[in-house]
């Protein structure tokens, strides 16, 4: 059931090699196709798991979607109702690591050693692994100061993103090495911030608190 109360499908577990999903990834719509079906042994019983085709966007990254009956997406069990890209830049975050039945894991992602990980990274961490963008406070409350490199002779256009890749912040602003940017608006959360000056893109994790 969606904010506006209407009730529908995220799941059909019935699917037969061929079949396709709807997938809306917000800019645009696409039908994603059942390519594989095999099956898992969980808790002694069998449960299919089935594997789609990549969306036929331009400039798609990827999406490696799939299916485990009766569990869902491994991406995330909500996952088909609001779908996302992936990329290098923008990793999947959101893999389903285990799934519980009354407290007990029945089925666990051979990807990770343990059902909760943590996937916040400390702000030196951050700034070490972003080494030609600052933005500080981080988290953030109200204004962030975003500090570039060098100064750019081109308009830049900043960008936040929630973790699902939906665009929550747009901000165009002149050439220049240091900024702030408001963010009150924002909720507490986890986001991307990017920055675009003609062929250059900075990324980082910004945290809103």
């Amino acid at each position: 059931m969606d904010t506006s109360n209407a009730i529908d499908t995220i799941y059909n577990f019935n699917l037969l090699i061929g079949d396709s999903v709807k997938y809306d990834f917000g800019y645009i719509v696409q039908y994603i196709h059942v390519l594989t079906i095999d099956s898992l042994n969980i808790n002694g019983s069998y449960h299919k798991r089935i594997f789609f085709s990549e969306p036929p966007i331009s400039g798609f990254d990827y999406l490696k979607e799939m299916w485990i009956e009766g569990i869902g997406s491994t991406h995330g069990p909500i996952f088909p109702a609001n779908p996302t890209k992936f990329s290098e830049e923008m990793p999947d975050s959101m893999y389903l690591t285990c799934y519980k039945i009354s407290d007990t894991i029945v089925w666990s992602n051979p990807y990770y050693n343990n059902c909760y990980i943590a996937i916040i990274l400390s702000l030196n961490e951050l700034q070490e692994k972003n080494g030609d963008i600052f933005v500080y406070p981080n988290p953030v409350t109200n204004d962030l100061t975003i500090e570039l490199p060098q100064i750019t002779d081109r308009e830049m256009v900043i960008s936040i993103y929630d973790l699902t890749g939906k665009i929550i912040l747009k901000h165009n602003q002149g050439p220049t090495r240091k900024l702030t940017l408001e963010t009150s608006t924002l909720v507490n959360s986890f986001y991307i911030l990017e920055i675009e000056s003609g062929d250059k893109i900075y990324r980082t994790k910004l945290i809103k608190e």
